[in-house]
């Protein structure tokens, strides 16, 4: 590993982190009990309770601050849980110090639009596109010919949906 894929990587992890715990603060600010998991716990960053002994439900935290993309993967087209809601994040790279825009989806949500916007871009050039384990999650998938259904202002129901967690 070259020290540039080493620094890549760590600025990675480090987004990774920033998010986790931006969110963690975000889930308490609500009341809400939020914990966050072992590193290597799959498809959980943080697992929530209302601290009633009620509701508990699982939250995935994915953090961007350059790209217009959450990149993820195919094992997520198949992750469906109702006790599970990923929260989108984007930071601003040019000013820290702001607060990222927030995105808070069901995984039912997020395994559908990402099934079938690969699907989408499979088929736009069946003969010289390969199917990778790589999956694009955004805002707008209008060049996969999806404008109907995932175009432009999509995700804005789920913008800052934190209420969503709640009830």
């Amino acid at each position: 590993m070259t020290l540039d894929s080493r620094v890549r990587q760590a600025r990675r992890v480090a987004l990774g982190e920033k998010g986790e715990l931006w969110a963690l603060t975000k889930l308490q600010k609500l009341g809400l009990n939020a914990y966050r998991t072992s590193r290597n716990a799959k498809n959980v960053d943080i697992v929530i309770s209302d601290g009633a002994g009620g509701r508990v439900f699982d939250l995935q935290v994915k953090s961007r601050d350059r790209y217009k993309n959450w990149t993820m993967s195919r094992r997520h087209e198949t992750v469906i849980d109702p006790l599970l809601y990923y929260c989108f994040l984007e930071f601003d790279a040019a000013d820290q110090s702001r607060e990222p825009v927030s995105w808070i989806v069901p995984s039912e949500v997020v395994a559908n639009a990402l099934r079938e916007s690969h699907q989408a871009y499979l088929s736009q050039s069946p003969g010289t596109r390969k199917d990778t384990a790589k999956r694009n999650f955004r805002g707008d998938y209008t060049n996969r010919g999806l404008i109907e259904k995932y175009g432009p202002g999509w995700l804005d129901e789920y913008r800052d949906a934190w209420n969503s967690l709640l009830t």
